[in-house]
């Protein structure tokens, strides 16, 4: 088994969309040129260290990260463009073939050694997301590469059946409870710029830094229909998520 993996310059929307739903994840080489990933680090960095609206400061014991709402703040041109892109709308519309808010909110996180939170485990995601994850420094097992099983989504589809409304964010041990061994467990590694699109249906898990640190931006993009993000934030629960550091 291996991580499906495709030239940025010559993917099409459609091969995209096959490997999502064979594989339910697909890696991306060279998405964004060294001049791109440069621009995309300037907001990076002035993300983290905002204080303003739109953005949510995730505490971290070590390392940092943010949420950016782009609806509520598009001061961050590069951030807009990227997140924002044709390609990745027609990704997301191909994948969905439903209405869809492209990537509402952008994670942000520096990881260092020593950062640990709760998407290091194996999981799949309460609410089903497509995401695009991006890095912005060279990445590989040892400061943390992403990692993931592909083909685990169709798994995650016979759970989703069986338990339903019983996934929640109160009950996450059924979205952690399998039986895949560290040989299905593939790293995605790759240099600056490199993305990987994937669903959330599909196993996976954030790499742990053992040396030197991890740099990435990563849209969360759903159905229209999906709205538990607001409606969790009105409830005076999404500081418990935030501290997941995704869902």
């Amino acid at each position: 088994m291996k991580i499906p993996t495709m030239a940025a310059a010559t993917a099409t929307v459609d091969q995209i969309g096959q490997v999502l739903e064979s594989d339910g994840v697909v890696f991306l080489t060279d998405y964004l040129n060294a001049s791109e990933v440069e621009q995309l680090a300037e907001d990076y960095e002035a993300i983290l260290s905002a204080q303003e609206s739109g953005i949510d400061i995730v505490n971290l014991d070590r390392g940092r990260a943010a949420v950016l709402h782009r609806a509520e703040n598009d001061r961050f041109p590069h951030v807009q463009r990227v997140f924002g892109s044709a390609m990745m709308n027609d990704i997301s519309q191909n994948f969905f073939q439903a209405p869809f808010g492209l990537n509402r909110d952008v994670y942000v996180l520096h990881e260092v050694v020593g950062t640990v939170h709760i998407a290091q485990e194996l999981h799949f995601d309460v609410l089903p997301t497509l995401k695009f994850f991006i890095y912005l420094n060279d990445v590989s097992r040892v400061n943390g590469a992403f990692s993931c099983v592909p083909g685990s989504h169709k798994f995650t589809k016979r759970i989703r059946a069986e338990y339903g409304e019983a996934i929640s964010f109160e009950e996450r041990g059924i979205t952690r409870d399998h039986d895949f061994s560290e040989n299905q467990i593939l790293p995605v590694e790759g240099p600056a710029g490199s993305m990987i699109v994937f669903t959330t249906e599909v196993w996976h898990r954030a790499g742990t830094v053992s040396v030197g640190d991890r740099k990435l931006m990563r849209g969360h993009t759903r159905v229209a229909e999906t709205k538990a993000t607001p409606q969790l934030m009105k409830a005076g629960r999404f500081s418990k998520l935030k501290k997941m550091v995704g869902f």
